[in-house]
């Protein structure tokens, strides 16, 4: 008589399961819940793109990424669209977004090492939802602008959004006040998550990290790169909070020499001297990409590169054009 599968040794089922497709190990969760632990135990990899309240042609989903090769795939080449989007306010859309992250991370977060995340903007739900994530190896979060392509948003709410954001931000980096509002069972999941955070910080194990628009400041940067002495890849893409103080942080952060792959897209203030410093001190950096960063001398970081660093991957700031250089306006013959 053969045995029943979940009658194997543990480690016997990890080997089962691991080489699995999503869907099937999704499926397999539903059985039991003997069988709901060991899938969450052998989810590795969430990625998550919701389409943004806006036109179904959303702009910035036909536009590759400007730091990584054509042929590379993509994080969010298949997107979620909600149906009838345009029925529903746009709080409610947000509050759906923010239920279901915070929900699939809480549920499936047990081993979860890589995450990519497509929103509309942070909440302190999900805040404290990743907080909890303690195996990550690879983070990639994208903020979608939706203030610019959804005209019926009050000011009011862009308001509250943006503090929701701003508070988000600090729990996740620890500066923040807990998220504590009640009593009873509401202060005993608080203080729950608090005994879980003590076993040790969520940033501890990435090894690639990625932040696209966010409104994540140098500092709070810091606190996540601090935390992670082991990373490898760090790419900051519209980060506009990010200024010229990110190089400060940069050079003083322990793990750069580790650091293989950096790309800092149209964020980092105008790089001058400080990016210089703190570039010369990532001896292990294979890739550099300042293609949209603004030099405030221009020329100097090829230089640099040519001279003191030897970058194997190097793509230097492009150079400004001002105005009357270089412009050729092209005309249809036809409109003549």
């Amino acid at each position: 008589m053969l045995p029943h599968l979940l009658s194997l040794p543990t480690e016997l089922l990890h080997n089962i399961l691991t080489p699995l497709p999503l869907h099937s190990l999704l499926s397999f969760s539903q059985t039991c819940h003997q069988a709901r632990t060991l899938a969450n135990t052998n989810l590795h990899t969430i990625s998550l793109c919701i389409v943004p309240p806006s036109s179904p042609s959303f702009p910035s989903f036909s536009h590759p990424d400007k730091t990584s090769p054509l042929s590379q795939p993509q994080p969010y080449d298949i997107c979620l669209h909600i149906p009838r989007q345009e029925t529903y306010d746009h709080t409610t859309l947000f509050n759906f977004q923010s239920a279901l992250v915070s929900s699939l991370l809480r549920r499936h977060g047990t081993m979860l090492q890589t995450l990519e995340l497509s929103v509309w903007g942070w909440t302190v739900g999900m805040a404290l939802a990743l907080k909890d994530l303690r195996a990550l190896r690879t983070l990639r979060v994208r903020v979608e602008n939706v203030t610019g392509v959804y005209r019926n948003l009050s000011r009011k709410w862009i308001a509250v959004q943006r503090a929701e954001e701003k508070k988000a931000w600090e729990i996740l980096v620890g500066s923040g006040k807990e998220h504590e509002e009640g009593k009873g069972k509401e202060v005993a999941i608080v203080d729950k998550r608090k005994r879980r955070r003590e076993r040790g910080f969520w940033s501890e194990r990435l090894t690639t990290l990625e932040f696209e628009n966010c409104d994540v400041s140098a500092g709070q940067l810091g606190v996540v790169l601090g935390r992670s002495q082991r990373c490898r890849e760090v790419r900051l893409d519209g980060c506009n909070f990010l200024d010229r103080e990110l190089w400060t942080v940069l050079g003083e952060w322990r793990g750069r020499s580790g650091l293989e792959k950096l790309a800092v897209v149209d964020c980092g203030g105008r790089i001058g001297e400080e990016a210089g410093t703190a570039i010369g001190f990532m001896g292990g950096l294979k890739h550099l990409n300042l293609y949209d960063c603004q030099e405030q001398d221009p020329g100097s970081m090829q230089q640099c590169n040519d001279d003191l660093w030897r970058i194997t991957e190097f793509i230097a700031p492009a150079s400004a054009r001002g105005f009357g250089q270089n412009m050729v306006i092209e005309v249809d013959p036809e409109y003549m």
